[in-house]
């Protein structure tokens, strides 16, 4: 079992890695919102949904998880840093 300081640490070696991803995935899915409104693209099936809404739904998805992941870095850079964490 590793301590907690040096759990920290990892943590914040490794989120660069998490937050380049889920900006690209933001990107990603920024896009796709965009195709979708502009085009009105709907499902293929006989009942034909528009996709929009679950693609804006997605996308605040990704949003908050990137968020919540840059939080969780700074919390983590600030454990690594020896610094008192309630």
């Amino acid at each position: 079992p590793m301590s907690a300081k040096r759990q920290a640490l990892a943590d914040v070696i490794t989120a660069p890695v998490l937050i380049f991803y889920l900006v690209f995935l933001l990107y990603g899915a920024i896009s796709s919102i965009e195709y979708a409104i502009t085009y009105g693209q709907v499902n293929y099936t006989p009942w034909a949904p528009p996709l929009a809404p679950i693609k804006i739904i997605m996308g605040i998805g990704i949003l908050l998880m990137l968020l919540q992941s840059v939080a969780i870095f700074f919390k983590d850079l600030a454990k690594a840093r020896g610094e008192k964490i309630p």
